[in-house]
């Protein structure tokens, strides 16, 4: 694509042309691990906390509500123990 672009414009603008066709190119590389990267980490962070605590490691103590099923939000154990995130959904 950079061929046919710099092949059809005058020596002078070359350059020009040779940059606008690699601006997309360098988008792209610039995007794409972000996109991924994003993709990537969005069910991660409830993953960790998932771990974290039934490890023991942090506890969460939030009141259990409708907003905590999609949140990640563990609800409390009755007797104030961390709760074990396979049995506690």
């Amino acid at each position: 694509m950079t061929a046919v672009a710099l092949n059809s414009v005058p020596p002078r603008p070359a350059g020009m042309a040779g940059a606008t066709t690699d601006m997309p190119r360098d988008l792209g590389f610039t995007l794409g691990p972000v996109v991924v990267g994003a993709v990537a980490l969005s069910g991660a962070a409830a993953a960790v906390a998932a771990a974290l605590t039934a490890f023991g490691m942090i506890g969460l103590r939030a009141r259990h509500s409708s907003a905590d099923e999609t949140s990640g939000v563990l609800p409390s154990a009755p007797d104030d123990r961390t709760p074990d995130p396979a049995v506690a959904r």
